[in-house]
């Protein structure tokens, strides 16, 4: 018995019902978003956000996560980490690990409904990430500000 009348029907079908499930990746890059929320409508950061794997760091699995990158502009490393931190919570995350605070850079972690971030704060240049380049490109400080950039890897 045939069920479709030649190949190419059945991977037109096949196609077209790929074409309606949501992406793997985009569940995915839907960890961020709460932390990307923030860091937009917050902090007036340039954002992008990315599928990608993540090395747990309680177990070292590798699992299916999300990545983030944003740039804007402060007067310090602490002003920065001392809004995301304020706005995080204000919008329900917790902090589940003391943070780590330097001139050089910073580290965050908090949970929200099931999903963990580790978050980092750094002076503009100082990580290698390629996203950060085009990022701050688009960034102008105000007056008496530097440019940072926050980055974060999240899971559920």
């Amino acid at each position: 018995m045939r069920l479709f009348g030649s190949v190419p029907a059945a991977l037109g079908c096949l196609a077209l019902l790929l074409a309606t499930l949501p992406s793997p990746g985009a569940a995915q890059e839907e960890l961020c978003s709460g932390v990307g929320d923030v860091l937009e409508d917050e902090m007036a950061m340039v954002v992008a956000v990315r599928s990608d794997t993540v090395a747990d760091w309680r177990t070292g699995e590798v699992r299916g996560g999300c990545r983030l990158t944003a740039a804007g502009g402060a007067k310090s490393t602490q002003a920065v980490v001392d809004q995301l931190r304020e706005a995080l919570e204000a919008r329900g995350w917790s902090p589940f690990m003391e943070p780590t605070v330097s001139a050089h850079g910073s580290t965050l972690a908090y949970r929200h409904r099931g999903v963990e971030c580790m978050l980092g704060v750094f002076p503009a240049g100082a990580t290698e990430n390629p996203w950060e380049e085009g990022l701050q490109e688009q960034v102008t400080p105000a007056v008496g500000e530097e440019r940072y950039t926050v980055t974060a890897a999240c899971v559920r």
